[in-house]
């Protein structure tokens, strides 16, 4: 009787590593595309989420809350009245006591690296403000996401005098404002 004996040869092994290697070349690429346009959708779902979820809390508690971009250094848990600036890639839902404390309700941090995350508004303000019947005062607004290496990832987060959030993709309104 002749024993057979199994494995693979060192050919057989070399080609296989050799097809294994051209397939991940192949495939990193669009991985790395795919994996960013994961980030893009769960950053907008967490901006979609806070801007109803701060436009709920404005209704129910009967208060005007305010969402804006803060600075790095602002923390939760700071009380004293900090400046709201456009840059949104630092996201902080406040509301007001008094005139010169403001409670954080909210914080949030997107994911995915931008070239910009720039709020823009009728009457120029750096924030949203949502009074206690769920409107803005008086503002409509887009939040604009400028991906910084994939420009068909582009996004616009609108929202209406109403408080209503629309998702916007790229559309060549959005690659202008990421342009400038």
């Amino acid at each position: 009787m002749s024993k057979r004996v199994k494995g693979l040869t060192l050919i057989e092994l070399v080609i296989t590593l050799g097809l294994a290697a051209i397939l991940s070349v192949i495939a990193v690429p669009h991985m790395q595309k795919f994996i960013a346009k994961q980030k893009v959708s769960a950053d907008l779902l967490k901006l979609k989420s806070t801007i109803e979820t701060a436009r709920n809390h404005a209704i129910s508690q009967k208060q005007t809350i305010q969402i804006c971009g803060t600075l790095p250094d602002v923390k939760p848990s700071q009380k004293e009245a900090f400046d709201c600036i456009s840059d949104w890639s630092q996201l902080t839902v406040i509301k007001a006591i008094g005139t010169t404390e403001q409670e954080v309700l909210h914080y949030q941090l997107l994911d995915e690296n931008y070239q910009l995350v720039k709020w823009s508004a009728f009457q120029r303000k750096p924030y949203l403000e949502l009074t206690p019947y769920g409107f803005t005062n008086h503002q409509n607004g887009t939040l604009y996401l400028c991906h910084k290496r994939y420009t068909n990832l582009h996004r616009a987060v609108i929202i209406s005098k109403t408080g209503r959030v629309t998702i916007s993709k790229d559309n060549a309104n959005i690659r202008t404002k990421c342009e400038t």
